[in-house]
C-alpha cells in the first residue's frame, strides 16, 4: 500500500509537472505568435509610410523638375502661358495690356470682382514663383463693359536678378522710387 501511495504520489507530481510544463509552453507559443503578429502589423504599416512618402517625394521631385524648368524660362512668357490658361476658365476676365514696371511685369485686365478673386488663386497656385509686388483695382471707366474693374498686377519673380528680362541693376533713383511705392499706403503705378 505504501508503493501505490508513492506511486500514486509520483503520478500526481508527474502529471502536474506536465501540467505546469504545458502551460509554459503554452505561453511560450503565444508569444511567439503574439511577436510575429506585432511584426507583421508593424511591417505593414512601415509599407503604408513608405508608400506614403514615396508619393510625396515624387510629387516634390516633379515640382522641382518643373520649377527648374521654368526658372530657364522668360518671365513675359510664363506670364502670358498662365493668362491664357486662366482665360480659358474665365470669360470675364480680359487682358488690356503687359507693361514693364521698376517693381516688376505689370498686367493690366478688366474683369469682374469674382474673376479678381480667382485670378489670385489661380495665380498662387500655378505660379510660386512669382509674387505680387503691387495690386490696384479701380472703377471702370465709361467705356469698359459695364460691372467690370480695371486690374493692374505688379509681379516680380521671387529670384528676381537671376530672370532673362532684367538687363541691369537699378539705379539709385529707380531703388529710391522703389521704397518710395513699397512703403506708401497707395502706391502710384505710373511714372
Amino acid at each position: 500500500m505504501k508503493i501505490g501511495i508513492i506511486k500514486l504520489f509520483f503520478l500526481g507530481l508527474s502529471l502536474m509537472g506536465s501540467w505546469i510544463f504545458s502551460g509554459i509552453l503554452l505561453d511560450y507559443a503565444q508569444s511567439i505568435v503574439n511577436k510575429r503578429q506585432a511584426m507583421e502589423t508593424e511591417y505593414e504599416a512601415s509599407k503604408r509610410y513608405v508608400e506614403q512618402f514615396s508619393t510625396q517625394v515624387k510629387r516634390i521631385s516633379e515640382l522641382k523638375r518643373g520649377y527648374d524648368t521654368r526658372k530657364k524660362q522668360n518671365t513675359e512668357t510664363i506670364l502670358i502661358d498662365v493668362l491664357s490658361r486662366f482665360q480659358r476658365k474665365r470669360n470675364d476676365f480680359r487682358l488690356v495690356s503687359i507693361f514693364q514696371s521698376p517693381l516688376g511685369i505689370g498686367l493690366k485686365a478688366e474683369a469682374r470682382s469674382a474673376a479678381v478673386v480667382d485670378f489670385l488663386d489661380f495665380c498662387e497656385q500655378e505660379m510660386p514663383d512669382f509674387s505680387f509686388q503691387s495690386i490696384s483695382l479701380t472703377a471702370p471707366s465709361i467705356d469698359t463693359r459695364t460691372g467690370a474693374l480695371l486690374c493692374e498686377f505688379i509681379f516680380r519673380r521671387n529670384d528676381f536678378e537671376a530672370s532673362s528680362h532684367q538687363t541691369g541693376s537699378l539705379t539709385a533713383g529707380e531703388k529710391k522710387d522703389e521704397k518710395i511705392q513699397l512703403l506708401s499706403p497707395s502706391p502710384s503705378l505710373k511714372k
